[in-house]
C-alpha cells in the first residue's frame, strides 16, 4: 500500500521502465489510483473502526475534495504542456518531494503547520 504519493512510486517506473510518454504516464497512474484504494480499502477499514472514522467526515471530504480539484487542475495544465516541458515539471516535482522527504524533521512544538511552511509538499505517502 503506498498510499498517497503513489505517483512517486509509479510514474518514473511508467516513463523509465515502460517508456511511457510523460502524459500518458500520468493519465495511467490518475486511471490506477482509483483500483489501489479499493484494493486497500478493506485494509484500512479494518485498521481503523468505522466509529472513528465517521467522527472524523470533513477531514475525508476536505481530502476528496481536494484531490479531486488538484487533479482536474493539473490536468487541464499537463494537456498543454509539451511533453519535454511535462517531463522537466515531474522530475522538479519529484525532486522537491524527495527534498522534503529527506529533511529531517525539528522537534520545535510549532505543529504540522510550521512543517507545512518549512516544506509545502510535505505529507503522509
Amino acid at each position: 500500500m503506498i498510499g498517497l504519493g503513489g505517483a512517486e512510486f509509479r510514474l518514473p517506473l511508467l516513463i523509465g521502465l515502460f517508456g511511457f510518454a510523460a502524459l500518458s504516464a500520468v493519465i495511467l497512474n490518475k486511471a490506477m489510483s482509483p483500483v489501489v484504494v479499493l484494493v486497500e480499502l478493506p485494509a484500512r477499514l479494518a485498521a481503523v473502526p468505522g466509529t472513528e472514522a465517521a467522527a472524523r467526515w470533513p477531514v475525508a471530504v476536505n481530502l476528496l475534495a481536494g484531490s479531486l480539484l488538484g487533479a482536474w487542475a493539473g490536468a487541464s495544465r499537463a494537456v498543454r504542456m509539451r511533453s519535454a516541458t511535462l517531463h522537466k515539471v515531474l522530475a522538479a516535482l519529484m525532486l522537491l518531494r524527495l527534498r522534503c522527504r529527506s529533511r529531517p524533521r525539528r522537534r520545535t512544538g510549532a505543529g504540522p503547520r510550521a512543517a507545512a511552511r518549512a516544506c509545502p509538499v510535505r505529507g503522509s505517502g
